[in-house]
């Protein structure tokens, strides 16, 4: 009953903190697929959203709110009383009549701005799951980081106030699913945290450092005094991020120039925070100029994630959506018909609403307001031609063997851009056979080969100039039913009325990290008799890359990167002196990748069952028919379709992993980075 009571404590628990450090840039504009509007939805003070935007409230638009929304990673942005910005992975509210949402936004006259306890609500349609689709066993543990608080702020952004005497770790990995955070932590033996993204100055630390015991269950493990035991559920990530510039893990940059501090709002405190461009779907108009599309015309079918705990909407298990061509055509509202009142300013006439002082939570009244003449607000079907625009929505899972999953490899509109990707794809590699587990396993050398057929795009597609993810998915789809290509959907919405019909292609968003060349800083050994050497480890399993960083910001600070995870944000940045025997640890994945996937095959053919192996072949004399160097310096020696025939036994399989090994060791006993990653992306560096 007590394990119980903690459980429906956990999902009633407010968070007790927001944002303890400062937010993320917005998210360029034109980078990023459009947000969609839900409707009008109750706010009077239970924190629909989790977060407010620091920026300022008199001179917001629906575009530079989503902007700083998608930029911070959240799933929702909501709108009220004129220009008040808030954000939230979960919608907490009801839903009411459109007409409550009926105040001109501050930035915008055309565009609603909410209601005075009311939320205009928009969803970034690139989530593919609800915190009600997933269990907290999809939370990976990402290991001990540090997190002493200081002034580069903490390392997730939203502290739950949970009751300590039950405290476990499941306790807190359920109260930010349920909330639709992707990350969670724990720390301090009684605390939960969760969050988006993690800070960039939060770096991993020995797993020995978190070493609390969980206040409520004293066997597991709950962080530490400055530490925090970091998890990970990929599935509550957009599968589309922001790739603008320095949103990569970023956390010293703030939104605007807002002096007014967080949470509370005082008129005429603040600065008009910096101009962000719309991120609409621009159309051609008359005169040939690009004319931004309102995003106030989109709709959407679907019911937003809840948390349930306050919401009385039901959680959809399928959130994103987008309007397609044959859908029901959006409704735009006149700007006649909203509201006759205008933003308030900081010496009103009239009192009809109190003035308040907001905190966290809460929305200011800046003075007074005037009442909404109009409280109906019909809406009429749109007689303006509609312009189109599509989208292409790359996969959350864009290749996956067994347990390992590959994010989508960022976008490309030329040969520089692609060749980006397939540096990022050569990346990922070694993360798959640390992960997948065997049998699956095997089908790393599936999106290896895959990888190598990307950068073969970029090289002969490429030059043309007109290349895409979508292009090389049509001409080099990966073998098997592994890959997960790109989705294209179609926005429908009215054309700006000095606009004539036209049809607009929004481009994926592109990367803008420079993916260094997967050079390894450490050395791949080489022995004749056992037949490896660079460019031919054991059995083709490789060494982990150690190699430049690839996040710019962290880079000045941390130069290097030890590439042992698919999203290379959660792989460990650090200067050579913080870990001068990395490469030891690389020779050691290597070495259990070795075992785990070619020594256990060679040992149990039932691998062979159904797969494209079923069938052993000599491959025209290439498998190494016995134990002897002359066989082990053949071409092909230890391929695939020789494990467990010729010289490929359990026993020799071994022997070869732990020579390797061995001297792996050895030959990267001294090893220095020399003049390697000394400047950003330049030709030694990357």
């Amino acid at each position: 009953m007590k394990a119980l009571l903690a459980a429906a404590a956990a999902l009633l628990a407010p968070l007790a903190t927001a944002t303890e450090r400062p937010p993320l840039p917005a998210c360029p504009s034109g980078t990023f697929t459009p947000f969609i509007s839900k409707g009008c939805y109750s706010d009077d003070g239970s924190k629909a959203l989790d977060f407010r935007s620091p920026s300022s409230q008199y001179s917001m638009t629906v575009e530079q709110c989503t902007a700083e929304c998608k930029g911070n990673g959240y799933r929702y942005a909501g709108l009220k009383y004129y220009g008040v910005c808030y954000c939230g992975s979960s919608l907490s509210a009801a839903k009411v009549d459109d007409s409550q949402c009926s105040l001109a936004c501050s930035g915008d006259k055309k565009e609603v701005c909410g209601g005075n306890t009311q939320l205009s609500v928009w969803e970034d349609p690139t989530f593919a799951k609800c915190g009600s689709d997933i269990t907290i066993n999809d939370y990976e543990s990402l290991g001990c980081y540090d997190d002493d608080g200081t002034s580069e702020g903490r390392a997730l952004n939203h502290k739950l106030d949970l009751d300590a005497s039950t405290f476990t770790t499941k306790l807190c990995l359920d109260a930010c699913r349920v909330r639709g955070y992707a990350y969670a932590g724990t720390e301090n033996g009684n605390e939960c945290w969760c969050g988006t993204n993690v800070g960039s100055k939060n770096i991993k630390v020995d797993d020995a450092k978190c070493d609390m015991p969980c206040q409520g269950s004293p066997s597991g493990k709950c962080g530490g005094r400055s530490v925090i035991d970091l998890y990970h559920a990929k599935k509550l990530e957009s599968g589309e991020p922001c790739s603008g510039p320095c949103t990569d893990n970023v956390s010293s940059s703030t939104l605007a120039t807002s002096t007014t501090p967080q949470g509370s709002s005082t008129p005429g405190s603040s600065t008009p925070g910096a101009s962000i461009p719309s991120t609409s779907t621009a159309v051609t108009s008359t005169a040939g100029t690009s004319t931004p599309v309102p995003s106030t015309t989109h709709i959407s079918s679907t019911e937003p994630c809840s948390d349930d705990i306050s919401s009385t909407v039901t959680p959809s298990s399928t959130s994103s959506s987008v309007l397609s061509t044959t859908s029901t055509l959006a409704t735009s509202t006149p700007s006649s018909q909203l509201s006759s009142s205008t933003a308030p300013s900081t010496s009103p006439s009239s009192t009809t609403v109190p003035s308040t002082t907001a905190g966290a939570g809460s929305t200011s009244s800046p003075g007074t307001t005037t009442v909404p003449t109009t409280t109906q607000r019909p809406s009429t079907t749109s007689t303006q031609p509609m312009c189109t625009a599509t989208h292409t929505q790359p996969a959350t899972c864009e290749f996956k063997c067994g347990n390992w999953c590959a994010p989508a490899l960022p976008d490309w509109k030329d040969k520089s851009s692609c060749l980006n990707a397939a540096k990022t794809c050569s990346l990922q590699i070694a993360s798959c056979f640390k992960t997948a587990g065997w049998p699956k396993a095997i089908e790393c050398f599936d999106f290896s080969k895959w990888c190598g057929q990307v950068e073969e795009y970029c090289h002969n597609d490429c030059p043309s100039g007109n290349c895409g993810k979508t292009d090389c998915w049509n001409k080099r789809k990966p073998s098997g039913s592994n890959g997960t290509p790109p989705t294209v959907s179609t926005t429908v919405y009215p054309c700006p009325a000095t606009s004539t019909m036209a049809t607009s292609v929004a481009r994926p968003s592109t990367t803008s990290h420079c993916a260094p060349t997967p050079t390894n800083i450490c050395k791949q050994p080489t022995n004749t008799d056992w037949g490896y050497g660079p460019g031919k480890p054991v059995a083709g399993v490789p060494l982990p890359v150690v190699g430049c960083n690839d996040n710019k910001k962290d880079w000045k600070s941390n130069p290097f990167k030890f590439y042992n995870h698919p999203d290379s944000r959660s792989c460990q940045s650090f200067t050579w002196n913080q870990r001068p025997n990395v490469c030891a640890d690389a020779c050691q994945e290597q070495y259990e990748d070795c075992v785990d996937t070619y020594v256990q095959s060679c040992n149990d053919q039932s691998w062979r069952n159904g797969s494209k192996y079923h069938k052993r072949t000599n491959d025209n004399g290439g498998c190494a028919a016995s134990n002897t160097g002359s066989e082990w310096r053949k071409s092909g020696c230890d391929k695939v379709h020789c494990w467990g025939q010729g010289g490929n036994d359990g026993n020799t399989a071994k022997k070869r992993c732990k020579a390797q090994y061995q001297d792996c060791l050895a030959v990267n006993k001294n090893v220095q980075p020399s003049d390697q990653c000394q400047s950003w992306c330049d030709a030694k560096g990357n």
